[in-house]
């Protein structure tokens, strides 16, 4: 609303379809059925996302994503995130991560990459849980993690109820854009 302060957070869904790859740019995407995809929404047209740790000592490495539409964070984004987190200590092997919304799980392999001790990674897909467990085995990682798969505003509820144990050093909550209503979360 237009007498809404410019900092006050959506509470409602927020809409944000992107145009499919392939796609003309000045292509009217809103009119051509089949052409948007939901966020967390499998579809059929699909181009695979390429993720790859940007930094610590996986970098460079290779992850699966889930098969589900998603807008991880991107690699440049990440790189800074670590870089302004690097001088304050938190990237130490005493340190705890946890991933909210978790995805793939790339925020938090990166920060075990990068030295994070252990990292707890939360999201309701049983394909993202298990991406990032295979992806986390795969980098030989498998016991420094813990994957809860369940709604994130029902972890940070009662987060005892579903084993987590803080505190934490490093808490990353990445939420997909059109799924959470801001208000709620923040709240």
């Amino acid at each position: 609303p237009a007498d809404a302060p410019a900092d006050a957070l959506p509470t409602a869904r927020v809409r944000a379809p992107r145009r499919l790859r392939n796609s003309a740019p000045g292509d009217q995407v809103a009119s051509r059925p089949g052409r948007l995809r939901r966020q967390g929404k499998d579809g059929q047209e699909r181009s695979l996302q390429r993720l790859q740790v940007s930094g610590g000592a996986h970098r460079g490495r290779r992850l699966v994503t889930p098969s589900v539409y998603m807008r991880p964070m991107m690699s440049r984004v990440r790189e800074a995130l670590f870089s302004m987190l690097y001088p304050t200590g938190v990237l130490r092997e005493s340190a705890r991560a946890l991933d909210l919304f978790s995805g793939s799980g790339v925020v938090g392999i990166e920060a075990l990459s990068r030295g994070v001790g252990h990292a707890t990674f939360v999201d309701f897909s049983a394909e993202c849980a298990g991406t990032i467990r295979s992806n986390c085995e795969a980098l030989g990682e498998g016991e420094r993690i813990d994957v809860v798969e369940a709604d994130v505003m029902s972890v940070l509820a009662d987060p005892s109820r579903h084993g987590l144990q803080g505190p934490y050093d490093l808490v990353t909550v990445t939420p997909p854009y059109e799924e959470v209503v801001y208000a709620e979360l923040m709240g």
